[in-house]
C-alpha cells in the first residue's frame, strides 16, 4: 500500500560519505533544501535547523524577505 508523501521530513541526519551534520527543511518557496550546518553537536544543528525554519516561516508571513528592506 503506497504511503504517499511524507510531510514531516525536516531534520538533522548524518551521512556515511561526509563527516558534520546535514539538515533538510522546505524553505518559503515550497521548495526542499538541504545544506550542511557548521555545527559540532547534534543539539547546535537543531538549533541551526530551526533558524532556518523560522526564516522560512516569517517570508511566508510577511510576503517578502527581510533581506529585500
Amino acid at each position: 500500500m503506497p504511503r504517499g508523501k511524507v510531510k514531516d521530513r525536516d531534520g538533522i541526519y548524518t551521512r556515511k560519505d561526509r563527516p558534520g551534520w546535514w539538515g533538510s527543511w522546505i524553505d518559503a518557496s515550497g521548495k526542499r533544501r538541504q545544506r550542511k550546518f557548521d555545527a559540532y553537536t547534534l543539539q547546535e544543528a537543531r538549533t541551526l535547523l530551526s533558524a532556518e525554519k523560522a526564516r522560512a516561516e516569517k517570508t511566508v508571513t510577511l510576503g517578502y524577505t527581510a533581506d529585500m528592506l
